[in-house]
């Protein structure tokens, strides 16, 4: 079979047939000009976020999430180009492997880096948010730009001790259909092997439900929060809108991380499940849809960015704004206009986000923001801590006031 395959003996490949039943005459003149695209897009889309994150307000480049979101950016940025690149020569040869074993190791390895180091970034960002949205008061007083580098570098150190189980005898490395790609062989029957295959699918599994879990976890606490408005009573005009600007923010962070969790787990969870899948041996091999889902994972790199860019308040409410510009021509009040009409405190969740997305920013000068930073604050911990506690944390925040509030200042 190896020298059928046109591969040395010493070479290890998946047993696929080039000549199977499961392939499409037209299949390797079509993938590799989508290999092509898949690269270009991936590549701008990171490029593109990389710049938006670069020249955001100072505020937001000093916060913890924006510090995560760029470490994604640039793994998703550096897993596509150190494999398209590959593949895209592979097709130019002829579906002829270039570079050997060595090659498909460095193949194999930059696969599995980057799959797990863009789901545990996002699952420290879930875990992140409920942290700042759920205890506010430590977050704000533990929390450092620094702590980013190190979730960061923990996350990618423990992405490549998992990449290089292979390297170590546990799992094996093979040539995968249709000759362009190399991964871990998931068909492999050997016990050390086959552990293996299910430690990388249930792992990543674990690690999408966490990640699921504290985003509902986050998504709950900001909706009580946004329903309630007890704690608006009574505060100063400056704190309302303070604490609106702040709000909206903190929807906009969410927001982005829910359209980054629900794309990577739609690229991912098929792969793992089909992996699990092909540990059962009497199941009928199919080696174009292991080759789909790969591909479909390959995707996540590309949709990241664009998910984060695309749901910037700053580009949505100037599309909105576009539109409002349209309807204050009609005689018919637009849904625009209506939702500004019934904006307050009470409305419903839906409402709150579509405002916190497609609002433009409530701007603050720094008289405004100091005067309503006690009245904020306590408003905040009063609306999310136990009344056991609330007498200790108001003492510690008063004697602390302006330390207690540069998260809440750098969000707005």
């Amino acid at each position: 079979m190896g020298n059928s395959s046109g591969m040395p003996p010493s070479f290890d490949y998946a047993p696929f047939s080039v000549n199977g039943t499961n392939l499409d005459p037209n299949f390797r003149e079509n993938t590799g000009l989508v290999s092509a695209l898949m690269f270009a897009s991936g590549v701008l889309g990171n490029m593109l976020a990389l710049i938006v994150l670069i020249y955001s307000s100072s505020g937001h480049k000093k916060t913890i999430f924006y510090r995560l979101v760029a470490g994604l950016t640039v793994t998703d940025l550096v897993g596509t180009s150190l494999t398209s690149p590959v593949v895209i020569a592979v097709y130019a040869s002829g579906n002829e492997w270039i570079g050997g074993k060595t090659m498909c190791y460095y193949f194999g390895y930059v696969m599995i880096f980057a799959g797990y180091a863009t789901m545990l970034i996002i699952c420290s960002m879930s875990v992140e948010r409920v942290l700042c949205i759920r205890y506010p008061c430590f977050y704000r007083a533990r929390s450092s730009p620094k702590h980013a580098t190190v979730i960061l570098t923990f996350c990618w150190a423990l992405a490549s001790f998992i990449a290089s189980f292979p390297f170590l005898g546990f799992g094996k490395m093979v040539l995968q259909y249709p000759n362009t790609w190399c991964f871990f062989d998931y068909y492999n029957t050997n016990p050390v092997n086959k552990a293996f295959n299910y430690f990388y699918a249930i792992f990543a599994i674990l690690i999408i439900s966490i990640t699921t879990c504290f985003n509902l976890t986050a998504l709950c606490t900001l909706l009580n929060r946004c329903r309630n408005n007890d704690s608006l009573k009574g505060c100063r005009q400056s704190c309302r809108k303070c604490r609106k600007s702040h709000k909206y923010t903190e929807c906009q962070m969410l927001s982005q991380l829910a359209g980054i969790t629900l794309a990577f787990s739609t690229c991912y969870i098929p792969l793992m499940i089909k992996i699990l899948i092909n540990q059962n041996e009497t199941y009928l091999r199919n080696y174009g849809s292991d080759f789909t889902v790969i591909r479909l994972a390959s995707v996540n790199q590309i949709l990241d960015p664009w998910v984060y860019i695309l749901l910037r308040r700053e580009l949505l409410w100037k599309v909105i704004s576009c539109f409002k510009k349209h309807d204050n021509n009609d005689t018919v009040p637009s849904v625009f206009q209506k939702a500004a009409r019934s904006h307050n405190y009470e409305q419903s969740f839906c409402s709150f986000c579509f405002d916190c997305l497609c609002d433009p920013h409530v701007n603050m000068n720094n008289m405004d923001v100091k005067r309503s930073l006690s009245d904020l604050r306590l408003s905040v911990i009063t609306s999310v801590t136990p009344p056991d506690v609330r007498r200790t944390i108001l003492k510690i925040v008063s004697e602390d006031a302006i330390n207690a509030s540069n998260c809440l200042i750098n969000s707005s």
